[in-house]
């Protein structure tokens, strides 16, 4: 389960975004794999920037539970 906040603003082509969430994860395995219950929750942030020139690229940086990642999104419109 997640839950977020999220802000924008286009200027044009280009929409700056940034936000903050919470993620819940509940895992229960099935007994025979031997593995226990699991439930943890953790903070998100992510903030990007979308262009749009007839095609939709965009940047973005996300933090949870101690992992970066960047992200580029590449997307046509019809």
């Amino acid at each position: 389960k997640t839950l977020d906040l999220s802000v924008s603003k286009g200027f044009g082509p280009v929409t700056p975004y940034a936000g903050v969430g919470e993620v819940w994860t509940d895992s229960s395995p099935d007994a025979s794999t031997g593995l226990s219950d699991y439930g943890a929750g953790n903070t998100e942030f992510f903030a990007g920037v979308g262009f749009n020139f007839g095609v939709h690229l965009a940047l973005e940086y996300d933090h949870l539970a101690g992992n970066s990642t960047y992200t580029f999104k590449l997307g046509f419109g019809f």
